[in-house]
């Protein structure tokens, strides 16, 4: 079967919004098996390389005293931090569903304050 057989075939199959790519620097069968078996060596020597690496990092911080005081300050101030309430959050939250998304209109702390909002607010279109 040549090309334009197999587009004729391909656009009757999928129909007229049918399109396609032709790559011919693309590698054929026998060379992508050669690369991915390169690719899986690679890959595993990566992997062998990090886990060393990450091993010794481990090792070089436990015994950093300056280190485990910094650290031990960033958990604490992550925590103090993580702990607060959020500042954006609001009692009554006014929108439209569009399906996908909730657009929201009005937020405020009590019915009356997002009532007023909306009606400051000009109609948009």
């Amino acid at each position: 079967m040549n090309q334009s057989q197999a587009l004729a075939k391909l656009k009757k199959v999928l129909g007229p919004k049918m399109r396609y790519r032709v790559d011919p620097k693309a590698p054929d069968l026998k060379e992508r098996k050669s690369i991915h078996a390169a690719y899986e060596a690679a890959s595993e020597a990566e992997r062998v390389a990090r886990d060393a690496c990450t091993a010794r990092l481990d090792h070089l911080k436990k015994w950093d005293a300056k280190y485990q005081k910094l650290l031990a300050a960033f958990k604490a101030a992550e925590h103090h931090k993580d702990s607060l309430p959020s500042a954006h959050s609001f009692r009554v939250t006014v929108g439209l569903d569009q399906t996908l998304f909730f657009s929201v209109k009005a937020q405020g702390d009590t019915w009356d304050e997002v009532v007023s909002q909306l009606c400051k607010q000009p109609e948009r279109v």
